[in-house]
């Protein structure tokens, strides 16, 4: 799903979605386009999942303040990353950034919490290094810092306090040790 305010956008998008068959002549393809018209089905199960949208939006807002508490002594090693004024974050993931006085690399931070039977995630990595869109002359340093620092906690909206808590402490624990 989609939703904008921008009408040329919309238009463009609405074009896109149906393989970009002009809307003057039918089955004339005005460039490539694709198929991204939504299923019944799925249209269903996205309806059926909107029911519930305020209960895990809530859920996961509840379970970003448990980490912030939780983790809140530890500045020396990680920063969460920052919900901007004037807008609500839906906390679809929970990310930190270690900080550079934490001489574990991501990775090994990510494997020791997995050997812990903790599930973690890397930070996204930037597009420019990936190879669709691979720029040797792009340079984003602090895009490439983030993603070599940043590791996404679990962020399930039916995690509980108890949860949290031994991920928290599994992690300080991970950090700590050598």
């Amino acid at each position: 799903m989609i939703t904008t305010n921008d009408r040329d956008l919309y238009e463009r998008m609405k074009l896109l979605k149906t393989q970009a068959v002009s809307p003057e002549k039918k089955y004339w393809h005005v460039e490539v386009g694709y198929n991204y018209r939504m299923t019944n089905m799925q249209a269903a199960v996205g309806l059926g999942q909107l029911e519930n949208i305020d209960w895990h939006l809530e859920q996961r807002r509840k379970i970003a303040d448990l980490y912030k508490k939780y983790l809140s002594g530890y500045n020396d090693y990680l920063r969460f990353q920052e919900e901007p004024k004037n807008y609500k974050s839906v906390y679809w993931m929970n990310n930190v950034i270690l900080k550079d006085t934490v001489l574990k690399e991501r990775d090994t931070v990510i494997e020791d919490m997995e050997n812990m039977g903790i599930e973690m995630r890397v930070v996204f990595y930037p597009l420019h290094i990936m190879p669709p869109y691979y720029n040797k002359k792009a340079v984003f340093p602090v895009a490439e810092k983030l993603a070599a620092r940043g590791i996404s906690l679990p962020s399930h909206a039916g995690l509980q306090k108890e949860d949290v808590k031994y991920i928290c402490d599994s992690l300080v624990q991970c950090l700590e040790r050598d």
